[in-house]
């Protein structure tokens, strides 16, 4: 910001210096490019004048304010670098006590962590132990999942054998079935041969009882 209103007030400076020169009968710009002339024949005439008045009213107002806000803003970046300054010497006093109260902290702090790290070592050898009697207690129970699969493939195995005996047994009996099925099969064909004979012998008796009941009538 403070940047930003010097660029403006060197800006207002110069322009102000220009308009001040183009003015008619002040002995400036307007006379070295050939007198009032040259700017009453832009402005016309008299309008030049007061346009480069008012301008110039303008521009002194703007360059007195400009002026004034640039010297408040100094005078307050003054006063806080004094501030600063000054509180650098009491931060520096307050950093020192900070740092004697932080070193103390720091001792006692590392002798706690002497009597953790004391405390750490028995915690790690109860860890140990722990760990040795579940690595026991894996054993064992990997030892008993062997003797169970053992077991299992043994109960297995008998099963197969019974299931290999049924076999055996259920064969003879599947042979004697197809025996019985090559003896009924002929029975069956007689059966059908008996039938196909039967049958004109029955038809010959209706045929007889049609005609005795014809007679009868």
């Amino acid at each position: 910001m403070y940047t930003f209103l010097l660029v403006l007030y060197v800006i207002v400076a110069i322009v102000m210096t220009i308009v001040i020169l183009l003015q008619s009968g002040k002995g400036g710009m307007g006379a070295i490019g050939g007198g009032g002339t040259s700017t009453g024949s832009v402005f016309g005439g008299g309008g030049a004048g007061s346009f480069l008045n008012k301008l110039t009213a303008y521009l002194a107002v703007a360059f007195i304010g400009l002026s004034v806000i640039l010297v408040k803003s100094t005078s307050k970046e003054e006063s806080t670098l004094a501030a600063k300054y000054a509180n650098q010497g009491s931060k520096a006093a307050v950093t020192k006590t900070i740092k004697d109260s932080e070193k103390k902290k720091d001792v006692k702090a590392v002798d706690t962590k002497k009597v953790d790290v004391k405390k750490d070592g028995a915690k790690k050898v109860e860890v140990k132990k722990t760990e040795t009697k579940t690595v026991e207690a894996k054993k064992v129970a990997n030892t008993e999942k062997v003797a169970i699969k053992a077991e299992t493939k043994k109960v297995e195995e008998k099963v197969e054998v019974k299931k290999e005996e049924v076999k055996a047994a259920v064969k003879p009996v599947e042979v004697k079935k197809a025996e019985v099925k090559a003896v009924v099969k002929p029975v069956e064909v007689k059966k059908a041969e008996v039938k196909a004979v039967v049958k004109p012998v029955e038809t010959k008796k209706v045929e007889v009882k049609k005609e005795i009941k014809k007679e009868v009538k």
